[in-house]
């Protein structure tokens, strides 16, 4: 009974057996092995009204397909003699086995879920399985899975029919694979052409090479003319890359693939950058025996590479830094060029590592202006340029810096801002210029008020002046009015006028400078003095403009002719002191001489005669006479200091010491003085002053010694900055404080004339050559220590 029923059960699983060949395959081996199999059930059907059903069935099935039976769960508990010669395994191997033994690796894990989800509700399910046998090598089946169940309906077990169909399938596969291959090699080639990679395949031992079409196509060759081959292909790479690329095929060897990047030239002349990939090939033996690969043309990606790149540096040394900063608080950045360490002292690693943001370095006096300006932006719908206000920076290192900002907003298609690009400037020295441009204009306009001194220039063209404010308030007009030539000429005095004009035509025509000083009527009639001067400006060998000042000179004007007043007095001075010291010299001498030969003449006549008195007072008159001869003569030498009838020359100090050492060598002897002298300079004077000068300075050095103490004088020199200073130092009596400026005065004396003898006159001859020579003297001096008397000579 049981087995009629798996009879029933195995002849439905026929049924659809055969009715799937017949919808799935047209193919007529396919359709061959369907009629097969339906020719052998009704052979069985007839056997069955025999009788001799269980033999002929297990004879029938064994001869059609592969039949197996397991229980519901799964589990092997029948298979025939035809499911054991495809499985390759014998029956004992196969029952009690789970029908996954022969599970292979084709179906997915979902596949097999489907199909027991199918019979597992007591569906029969059809399809192509590929089983793997014995050897683990794959077969494929057509298989039918009838679910069988007792009389309560519950699945005692399944019922498998299996054809094999592996010859079928790898016809149907073959068939599909070539049409496909066909289908691929087509949407290969089209793929290279468009991505411009081309193929090729080498056979180490035969040194052969195959090239795709596109890899003709790269270098404009043509199978008909060109050959692939090491040594036709070597002549196309660039000399400086051959060695490199000779390294590469011998790394093959060892190495299973490689990449590199070389130049060859196209057959225009043009060289070509490519990328290689490339894989080793081994035959059975695993020796190896080629390769194969890809190259790729990439030269316009380096072309763009290198342009970017060029871009880049350009953009990293110019002064111009660019930004990239997303909308969002405070403006983190995702984007900046290398040379912001030069601006802000931070590198691109610390803006894009979050490690500072572009907020964090905007001056806090102009954040508040800046985020404004940037709400303010993004309420503009386009993607125009927005230019902030400058604003300031502070660096790294604390420096503040005016920057200028160029800001481009970039939206979605909503309009939204996504980010914002900018280009930042350093605008701080400009900025500073700008400042102290404003502070000189200031500074301009406060001393052209204070020096009444404006700013004119001529258009030769249209005759137009342009004034300063200065100049329309000399002129006494109202600055919106725009003046002309003629306006501006016609407030000269009438005396002055044609120079003026004749200075202003020379300037335009013949290219003359001028500079008068003439006089000027105001518009409200006050009279003037003005100084105006201009200089022509040239183009192309022609005046186009007259530039110039005009200054309000009327109080210098008044100032210099005071001082010519005083000059024409100072030079009647002048001659009435050089009368008075030609009468000194020559009327005052004359009646002094008579005075004393009659005074010598009495005393030798009535010598004898008189009383001791009497020769007394002759010798008070004879003194008196002398001193005043004396006084005289050093008067005469006083005036004539600075009367020079030869200019200046080069004198040595030196020598000029020397000479006053022979001059005063009784002195010196005398009062046994010691001279100190370092080596002096040769300066620019006049000799015999310069001699007279440093002669009074030692003789006054001598003579206010103290008592029993021998002099010594010190002479040296020092060049400080543009001049000589000279000191003569001696040990003698002092000077105190306050006599320090009176002892330079003419006919000032400190000590009686029995104590020390002179005229008072000395020193004030060393100030006056002095001062003839641009130069200053003074003394420093401590009483009954010593004194040093300084003076300096410009270099």
């Amino acid at each position: 009974m049981v087995f009629s029923i798996y009879f029933s059960i195995l002849s439905e699983a026929l049924n659809i057996q055969a009715s799937y060949y017949n919808f799935k395959f047209l193919k007529q081996l396919h359709h061959n092995r369907v009629l097969k199999v339906i020719s052998k059930v009704d052979s069985v059907n007839e056997k069955i009204g025999k009788g001799d059903q269980q033999n002929l069935l297990i004879e029938a099935l064994n001869y059609t397909a592969a039949v197996s039976i397991t229980d519901s769960k799964g589990i092997i508990t029948f298979v025939n003699t035809l499911f054991c010669n495809i499985s390759g395994y014998s029956q004992n191997e196969l029952l009690g086995k789970n029908h996954n033994l022969l599970k292979s690796k084709q179906h997915s894990d979902h596949f097999f879920q489907s199909l027991w989800q199918t019979i597992s509700n007591g569906r029969p399910w059809k399809g192509e399985i590929c089983n793997l046998n014995k050897s683990g090598e794959a077969y494929w089946v057509q298989t039918s899975i009838i679910p069988f169940k007792n009389k309560r309906g519950k699945i005692e077990g399944y019922t498998s029919i299996q054809v094999e169909i592996t010859g079928s399938k790898e016809a149907q596969d073959s068939i599909v694979n070539e049409e496909q291959f066909r289908k691929n090699e087509f949407n290969l080639n089209q793929a290279q052409k468009i991505a411009r990679i081309g193929s090729f395949d080498t056979t180490h031992s035969t040194k052969e090479i195959w090239w795709s079409n596109e890899l003709y196509t790269l270098f404009g060759l043509s199978p008909d003319n060109f050959t692939p081959q090491r040594d036709s292909f070597y002549k196309l790479l660039h000399p400086e890359d051959q060695p490199s690329f000779e390294k590469l095929v011998q790394s093959l060897v060892n190495d299973e693939k490689t990449q590199f990047e070389f130049r060859a030239k196209h057959t225009s002349g043009k060289w070509l950058h490519l990328e290689l990939i490339a894989e080793a090939k081994y035959d059975c033996n695993n020796n190896f025996n080629g390769s194969r690969g890809t190259m790729q043309d990439i030269t316009e990606r380096r072309e763009a590479e290198a342009a970017l790149n060029y871009a880049y540096n350009i953009i990293n040394r110019s002064p111009a830094v660019v930004f990239r900063w997303e909308n969002i608080q405070d403006l983190p950045v995702d984007f900046v060029s290398k040379n912001v360490l030069e601006l802000t002292g931070y590198s691109t690693e610390d803006f894009l590592n979050k490690q500072i943001s572009y907020d964090d370095i905007i001056h806090p006096e102009d954040r508040e202006r800046v985020s404004f300006e940037v709400s303010q932006a993004n309420t503009v719908n386009n993607n125009n340029m927005y230019h902030h206000e400058p604003y300031r920076l502070i660096t790294k290192n604390g420096e503040i810096k005016w920057v200028l900002d160029t800001t481009y907003i970039r939206r979605n298609t909503a309009g939204k801002v996504m980010f914002r690009e900018g280009i930042v400037y350093d605008i701080t020295k400009q900025r500073l210029a700008e400042e102290d441009l404003r502070k000189n204009e200031a500074l301009l306009a406060r001393m052209s008020e204070t020096a009444k001194i404006g700013g004119w220039e001529l258009d030769v063209n249209s005759l137009v002046i342009d004034w300063t404010e200065e100049t329309y308030f000399i002129y006494e007009l109202d600055p919106n009015k725009k003046p002309d030539l003629s306006e501006g000429i016609k407030y000269y005095h009438p005396d002055d006028r044609p120079k003026i004009e004749k200075a202003v035509h020379n300037a335009i025509h013949l290219k003359e400078p001028f500079d008068l000083e003439v006089k000027f009527i105001t518009a409200k009639g006050n009279h003037l003095w003005v100084r105006a001067s201009g200089r022509p400006i040239t183009k192309n060998g022609n005046t186009v403009k007259v530039t110039g000042t005009f200054q309000d000179i009327t109080e210098r004007k008044k100032t210099e002719l005071s001082i010519q007043h005083h000059l024409q007095l100072l030079e009647q001075k002048n001659k009435e002191l050089n009368q008075f010291a030609y009468i000194a010299s020559h009327d005052l001498q004359e009646p002094l001489r008579t005075v004393s030969n009659y005074v010598e003449l009495f005393n030798w006549k009535y010598h004898d005669k008189l009383d001791n008195d009497a020769n007394l007072y002759l010798s008070y008159i004879t003194r008196s006479v002398d001193r005043m001869r004396d006084l005289l003569h050093e008067l005469l030498e006083y005036t004539s200091i600075g009367k020079y009838n030869t200019p200046p020359a080069q004198v040595d100090c030196n020598n000029i010491i020397e000479q006053v050492k022979n001059d005063l060598s009784a002195q010196l002897t005398e009062k046994k003085a010691i001279l100190k002298i370092e080596k002096l300079p040769q300066i620019k004077g006049h000799e015999h002053e310069l001699r007279s000068l440093f002669q009074n300075l030692i003789s006054n050095a001598i003579k206010f010694c103290k008592p029993d103490t021998n002099p010594e004088i010190s002479i040296s020199a020092n060049r400080i900055k543009k001049q000589w200073v000279f000191a003569v130092k001696d040990n003698g009596i002092g000077i105190e404080e306050n006599y320090k400026e009176k002892i330079f005065s003419i006919f000032q004396r400190l000590h009686s004339q029995d104590l020390y003898e002179g005229t008072g006159i000395g020193l004030a001859r060393c100030l006056k050559i002095v001062e003839l020579h641009g130069g200053k003297i003074w003394v420093e001096s401590t009483a009954n220590e010593g004194s040093t008397f300084y003076f300096s000579i410009p270099n």
